[in-house]
This record gives C-alpha cells, structure tokens and sequence, in this order.
C-alpha cells in the first residue's frame, strides 16, 4: 500500500486505486472506496497521506500531469492539491475541497510529490500544509476557516540547490497553535500561529 493507518475500526490504506478498509482482529474486507477508480474522485499522487480521525478518514493528495525535467529526475507539473474525508464505516467520500490548482513555485523528485506533510487534527481543526501553496486550517465538514502563505519552501541536497527533491516537514498543534519547522535552503524557520485566527504568533529563525 502507499499509505496506511490503523484505529479500532480498521486498517485503512491506500492501494494506488482506492482507499480500502480491512477488520482489525481478522483482516477481512470490510469496504473499499468508490468508485473504485479514485482518481475520478480524489486525484492522487504518487504518496497519499491517510489520517484517521474519530468516525472519518482523511485524505490528502493530488494529480501531477506534465513536464518531466532533467536526469537529476525533477518534476515540474500542472498540478491539483486536494483534501478529501471519507467515512470510516462505510468509505463513501463526504466531501473533497481543492486546496490549489496550478504549476508549484517548487520542484520535486519524480518519486516524492507536493503533498508530503501528514494532516494534523484536533477536535475542530484540519491543518494542512502544501510547501508552495501555503498552510490551510479546516474544520471537519471541509470549509476552510484560514490560509497562510508561507513563501517558497524549497527543500533538497545541502550541496547543488538545484536538485529539489520536495518539502515534507509536518505541522503540529499545541496550546491552541499550529506549528511548523521549515528548513530550506535559505530563511529556515520555525513559527506558530493562532489556530483560530490564523495569525502569526511568532516566528524564530533557524541558523
């Protein structure tokens, strides 16, 4: 699979195709996505991120197409980033929210993608970070409540800034913040903000 997580409600993963669900104590299929082409559905690429979440399972992703570049195996492309929920019990998709569209202000390997961080949730929040098209806070029906752009966050070997291989680092919450690490080749950072408002609380470079 290319993503999976577990809960006492099942094992979830993503099988390329669809996300299915198995039982935990004897491993029978308990329901697989629809339609079973997810990518009519929610578009994926090449690492989907899987995050349970008390009665629903979440999932981000995307759909790169286009422009292949360069033997250093670069990845340029129209791309689609996306943000679904599907029911845990029954795998029917309750909603998909298009988080960006359009050609990333980064790179990444052929075998990464511009999805990498994992989701974090609270009980009221879904903060999700795309490393060139910001930092998004949900709520759990999908509507988005706040966006912060937090510039390029170019990510790859420390030796030729060229070779760009993508932006994984994941956000947190604590004490009613959001906060993320980003060190990248120039202005590395770590900063907080305001879960409710999306304001910046603080923001500390990193040498």
């Amino acid at each position: 699979p290319l993503s999976f997580a577990v809960t006492n409600r099942g094992v979830f993963f993503h099988d390329g195709e669809q996300i299915r669900c198995l039982a935990l104590k004897r491993g029978e299929p308990l329901w697989q996505s629809e339609p079973v082409l997810l990518d009519e559905v929610i578009p994926t690429s090449n690492t989907p991120t899987l995050v349970p979440y008390a009665d629903v399972v979440l999932f981000i992703g995307g759909k790169d197409h286009g422009d292949y570049r360069g033997a250093s195996g670069h990845y340029v492309s129209q791309n689609l980033r996306t943000f679904s929920a599907v029911s845990a019990d029954t795998g029917k998709i309750l909603w998909k929210r298009t988080a960006h569209e359009g050609v990333p202000r980064i790179k990444r390997h052929t075998k990464s993608t511009h999805a990498n961080s994992t989701p974090v949730v609270d009980s009221r929040h879904v903060v999700v970070l795309f490393p060139s098209e910001g930092l998004f806070c949900y709520d759990h029906q999908g509507e988005l409540l706040w966006r912060q752009d937090l510039g390029v966050l170019g990510s790859g070997w420390f030796f030729d800034p060229t070779y760009e291989w993508g932006f994984a680092s994941s956000p947190i919450i604590h004490g009613g913040r959001v906060i993320v690490q980003a060190d990248i080749y120039e202005g590395s950072f770590l900063a907080a903000w305001d879960l409710e408002t999306g304001d910046q609380a603080w923001r500390t470079a990193r040498d």
